[in-house]
């Protein structure tokens, strides 16, 4: 997504910048509202507590001392919460994916660029974003280390605190790999890692998916298998400066084709992975999701779960969302394209309480299920194929264990035909 370079090899050089002794012994508390053994002040100044509102009293502070409301427990006093904005990436042109993955948290957004030309054709970028008080500002734009052609970098993001991942699937001849960046101090993302597939052979695709939570690392690699594309997941765990193999993860009934890895999500010792090509139910490409539990070290496999009523190309798993007590499923094929959703209750190791969410009326019809998403009772679903290939986003929030429109479309003012969005 950019203007091309003669060389097709860059290497990415940032700086660390140290935070010295002399102003380490400055900071000991006067006022030390949140018992950190740093003031304020400094918290402030160092960038290890925000200030949306200027107040000069950290954000933590202001919810604690409920000077802030944060009714939806996002960590943001709700006055500082951002609006519906537009996140545009710098030196992009049209057709180069921007947007085609992405990952948020309250402080960052990463967005991926795979087919961002800038390096070399489809070399791809990610750009991050960082919250402002109520804007979000790109704060750099990374790319894969000793890019390549069609390496496809930011084909998939993940962010978890101060560390992000990206995906690049093409990369190695269609191996794959994953990069692996940290912020440093309060500006700077130095690249700390790539992690690839041991037995990757090309074509493989180890990256089509990643996700990140306290210190593990989870990539789909969705054709694995020798000319089957039965496909897997790869789990990683950080030991030091390294990022360790723990375990390869194949579903009990791999089938050829499945895509195994699709989709990936990773919450507190379970991963969910999407496989859409499955034939589940004897129906062609029809779709599962395999969940993984981890015991005593250990990844098993705890559950396979499809639609209700399984339906040819319905590719059910082709986009997922889990925190501690949900798991949401895109199945966008299903009902000849429109699409459905998947709401499911945690009760122990199962998924239980399904709840089929579909459109309900022409404006939601169109791929309704591609992306979703997550955030305590608040779901969100992608449909972006809507009206003219515009897209919108269906908001929905849970009461008394239903699901139910909250905000019924959500687009954005300037839209135009074919956006997708």
């Amino acid at each position: 997504m950019l203007p091309r370079l003669a060389c097709l090899i860059t290497t990415l050089f940032i700086s660390v910048a140290l935070v010295s002794p002399d102003l380490i012994a400055q900071c000991q508390p006067t006022v030390d509202c949140n018992q950190n053994g740093v003031s304020d002040q400094c918290d402030l100044d160092l960038g290890t507590s925000d200030d949306c509102n200027g107040n000069l009293i950290p954000d933590e502070c202001d919810i604690e001392s409920l000077i802030s409301e944060d009714c939806n427990l996002d960590g943001i006093p709700d006055e500082c919460d951002p609006g519906v904005s537009d996140l545009i990436g710098v030196g992009l042109a049209f057709g180069q994916g921007f947007g085609s993955s992405i990952d948020s948290t309250s402080q960052f957004t990463i967005v991926g660029a795979p087919l961002d030309d800038l390096i070399g054709t489809n070399t791809g970028s990610a750009n991050i974003f960082r919250r402002i008080g109520t804007q979000w500002i790109e704060e750099i734009k990374i790319f894969g280390i000793a890019a390549g052609v069609n390496d496809q970098f930011g084909a998939s993001v993940a962010v978890d605190g101060d560390l992000v991942a990206v995906g690049a699937p093409g990369k190695f001849f269609g191996r794959g790999a994953a990069f692996l960046y940290r912020r440093v101090g309060n500006s700077w993302w130095n690249y700390e890692g790539t992690v690839t597939a041991f037995d990757a052979q090309p074509g493989w695709a180890f990256g089509s998916s990643v996700d990140i939570q306290d210190g593990k690392l989870v990539v789909g690699a969705t054709m694995t298998g020798t000319g089957t594309g039965a496909g897997a997941v790869y789990v990683f765990s950080q030991s030091g400066a390294m990022w360790l193999l723990e375990q390869k993860l194949q579903s009990s009934a791999e089938e050829a084709g499945d895509h195994l890895g699709a989709s990936v999500k990773l919450h507190d010792g379970r991963i969910a992975a999407g496989a859409p090509g499955r034939d589940a139910g004897g129906a062609t490409n029809s779709g599962a999701v395999i969940v993984f539990e981890e015991t005593s070290g250990l990844w098993v496999e705890s559950g396979s779960y499809q639609s209700g009523s399984p339906q040819a190309f319905g590719e059910y798993g082709t986009s997922l969302a889990m925190d501690q007590d949900h798991l949401l499923v895109g199945s966008p094929g299903e009902d000849a394209g429109d699409g459905a959703a998947y709401l499911y209750d945690r009760l122990s190791s199962m998924w239980i309480n399904e709840q089929r969410l579909s459109p309900t009326n022409s404006d939601e019809i169109g791929l309704f299920g591609s992306s979703v998403s997550l955030d305590v009772r608040t779901a969100a679903i992608g449909i972006p194929l809507a009206g003219d290939d515009q897209g919108n986003v269906c908001l929905l929030r849970q009461e008394n264990g239903v699901w139910s429109p909250v905000d019924n479309l959500i687009s954005v003012g300037d839209q135009e035909l074919g956006d997708k969005f």
